[in-house]
């Protein structure tokens, strides 16, 4: 019995998956099964938390440097977000148990950050003043109400969340999984955009000695940059009427229920 899958923040700032397989009567197998970071993207310091998505399992955050990532099983090259950097270094880090779009995060500085990216991705919702070392851990209780946080200094300290953080908002884990899928999708054309921009490269090396590249070259790889960001873009409005007529449902719903 037990979990068989384990994530690992190593030394070098990227996360590994290792899997487990038990034997009667013997030790159990281990093996890394998967390494992430295989193109670019993890930290440039050890990593120093890494959490699953409570909810969305198959996604998860890591802690190093000044920055948080959240990551997705099925992407090995590169994280899917990445948070902007911090002066101090972020040193821990926990998703809450009740909400998927929220986590937290500890700094150097005695700091803990809080992040909903069910209404906003690009900065924290609040700061919030712990200690004055830094912070070396932190723990939400599963009923989402409270947290607890540990400092270098020793000390403990108890928080009560307020409901818009222990409360799980409307269509959440649907918002919240769409923002994954969609972040993850626009990795995957950002890769391909890459190895694109590479072979270019690599043949623009090998024109040099053959004369000046012909038009044609140019226009297809300007035709292939535009259809990936056509994608993008049909992917995103998908999902924004898919949301429209949800909630149109629901009203509807609602106003025959009255």
């Amino acid at each position: 019995g037990g979990p068989t899958k384990y994530l690992v923040g190593t030394e070098k700032g990227f996360p590994v998956l290792i899997d487990r397989k038990a034997k009667k009567d013997q030790a159990s197998e281990k093996k890394i099964k998967a390494i992430f970071n295989q193109g670019h993207g993890g930290h440039y310091t050890s990593a120093r938390a890494i959490k699953r998505n409570p909810v969305h399992t198959s996604f998860y955050l890591t802690v190093g440097d000044w920055c948080t990532k959240i990551w997705s099983e099925e992407n090995l090259k590169s994280p899917i977000m990445i948070t902007r950097h911090n002066k101090p270094y972020l040193t821990s880090a926990c998703w809450s148990t009740i909400r998927p779009g929220v986590f937290f995060t500890g700094k150097a500085n005695g700091i803990v950050d809080v992040w909903d990216i069910y209404s906003k991705q690009n900065e924290p919702v609040l700061h919030t003043k712990i200690s004055d070392t830094p912070i070396t851990d932190i723990a939400i209780h599963k009923a989402g109400g409270m947290m607890a946080i540990g400092a270098e200094d020793g000390v403990t300290s108890i928080v009560t969340l307020g409901k818009g953080l222990s409360t799980l908002q409307r269509m959440e884990k649907e918002v919240v999984l769409e923002i994954f899928e969609r972040e993850k999708k626009r990795e995957s054309l950002i890769d391909k955009m890459r190895i694109l921009e590479r072979k270019k490269r690599e043949r623009e090396l090998k024109m040099k000695a053959k004369g000046p590249k012909p038009a044609k070259d140019l226009d297809k790889e300007t035709e292939a940059r535009e259809k990936a960001i056509k994608r993008a873009d049909e992917h995103w409005a998908k999902m924004i009427e898919s949301f429209r007529v949800k909630e149109e449902e629901k009203n509807q719903k609602a106003a025959a229920d009255s």
